[in-house]
């Protein structure tokens, strides 16, 4: 039977009809090891023969026993590891087995015979060809799909060969949606029966369209990050929880001429200031040591030998049991928002100086709650009081201030009233206003709303001068012409 097909069929004919009827099977005449395991492999139960041990007297038999290692018996597995186990189900067991196997797999399965026609299939690959399985048996693989046909012969070939073909990734045709393909890995895997020869291959197909399309978003997503990082004006980096770099973005040689490589541990400490290095790993070791998120600003030299000022910012990733495992942050330029910023200063500090010096008080205030922002000195002298930020400008109206014919001024007809309610512009306005301290002085008022890019008000601005002194001497020349007008009156 290790030699002859027929001889073979013949006891694995044997063998299947006494398992079918629940029969004990023996084999008889085993004479060597390809014999044992074959009859192991067709599922006899006993053997017996030369390979076991001959024939003796008797009274050998005891002293034999004793010393023999028990041979391999047919109930047990073979000793070639290569051999595959036999099932110990009924052959009409085990086939009901497979087939629930077979059709109940995710994957697609079949099995073509020599000549490339179809002996089984399961339900999956009968639903993915949308062709019931009755129409695929016994009818060659060109036949049912001459379009697959030609991608399909190397592979077919080959294992008809003896080689196995596995993982090959093919576009597979959705016969219900010509225009959608399933993306799938097929294998060719080549059947060989009990002596080694090939008596056809089996074919798997797994979809793998789900997969593929993740992994294509994923690889968009990835690919959308890197362009994200690359036109990122930050430059991302990540550190490991003891501080030192472990990853840098390309961008930061960019700027400082630093590759990655040098930039990595504590080497992009090179570029900074010497000036910023020590405050700078001062406020890295507090958060390395307490976990709390760093935030930073140092200067950098430039590829081109000049100082820019940059931000770093970090925070730590912790794992589960609250460990930080990794810091991950960005640097970001901010020479051009220094710059400035200082521009701004200097220019405040010009504004303050002019704000200060002239001879005219004036008041800001925001809106619409009227709280004072600030006041100049010649306000607060002009006013005899303190102008305190914050303040409401009710302040300054609870004294009151009274028109020229003596009635008093509404708080709605205050200029700065107006200028932040109405958005006007107003005065000069001339009123007698009662300070703290109980004197009387007459101011000119001028007020104006602030603006902002949407033309919304924001606040206004209040200028007011001391025009005690003018109005009474406009009063006393009054005065002066009605008495010589009266007195030429009377000469007449």
């Amino acid at each position: 039977m290790t030699f002859t097909r027929e001889s073979r069929k013949i006891a694995a004919a044997i063998i299947g009809l006494g398992n079918s009827l629940g029969l004990l099977t023996v084999a008889e005449g085993i004479e060597d090891k390809a014999h044992a395991d074959m009859l192991l492999w067709l599922g006899c139960d006993l053997g017996q023969g030369y390979f076991y041990g001959k024939p003796i007297p008797a009274e050998e038999l005891p002293s034999l026993l004793a010393d023999k290692t028990p041979s391999p018996s047919l109930d047990t597995p073979a000793s070639d590891p290569t051999m595959p186990l036999r099932l110990e189900a009924l052959p009409t067991q085990r086939l009901a087995q497979l087939h629930a196997i077979y059709d109940g797999a995710p994957v697609g399965l079949c099995f073509l015979n020599r000549d490339l026609r179809y002996i089984s299939v399961n339900k999956r690959l009968a639903e993915m060809h949308n062709i019931p399985v009755a129409k695929h048996l016994g009818r060659p693989f060109p036949e049912v799909h001459p379009n697959l046909y030609k991608q399909f012969e190397p592979y077919l070939l080959r294992a008809l060969e003896g080689h196995a073909v596995s993982g090959i990734e093919v576009p597979y045709p959705k016969p219900d949606q010509p225009r959608q393909n399933y993306t799938t890995l097929v294998s060719f895997q080549p059947a060989r029966d009990e002596v080694d020869e090939i008596i056809g291959i089996s074919v798997a197909v797994v979809d793998i369209t789900d997969r593929k399309l993740a992994e294509e978003a994923l690889a968009e997503s990835e690919d959308h990050y890197r362009h994200t990082v690359e036109l990122n004006p930050q430059v991302p980096w990540t550190s490991n929880p003891k501080g030192a770099i472990i990853d840098v973005s390309h961008r930061w040689e960019e700027l400082t001429g630093l590759t990655k490589p040098q930039a990595l541990g504590d080497g992009w400490i090179r570029v900074l200031h010497p000036d910023d290095i020590r405050p700078t790993l001062a406020q890295w070791d507090i958060s390395l040591s307490t976990g709390e998120p760093i935030d930073v600003e140092y200067r950098i030299r430039r590829r081109d030998g000049l100082w820019r000022w940059m931000r770093a910012r970090a925070a730590p990733r912790r794992t589960e049991s609250g460990e930080i495992m990794r810091w991950y942050g960005t640097v970001e330029d901010i020479d051009d928002r220094k710059k400035a910023e200082a521009a701004l200063r200097a220019s405040e500090a010009r504004l303050q100086a002019i704000f200060d010096a002239v001879p005219v008080g004036l008041i800001i205030a925001e809106a619409p709650s009227g709280r004072i922002i600030k006041g100049n000195p010649q306000a607060e002298k002009i006013l005899r009081s303190p102008v305190i930020p914050r303040q409401k400008i009710d302040a300054f109206r609870q004294s009151g201030a009274f028109r020229a014919d003596g009635r008093q001024l509404d708080p709605r007809d205050y200029p700065l009233a107006r200028a932040i309610l109405h958005g006007e512009i107003t005065g000069p306005d001339e009123f007698l206003y009662h300070a703290e301290d109980g004197s009387y002085t007459w101011l000119s008022a001028t007020a104006a709303p602030v603006r902002d890019q949407n033309n919304q008000v924001t606040g206004g601005v209040l200028a007011i001068q001391d025009i005690d002194a003018t109005k009474r001497e406009r009063q006393r020349l009054r005065e002066i012409v009605e008495k010589l007008k009266s007195e030429r009156d009377h000469k007449t």
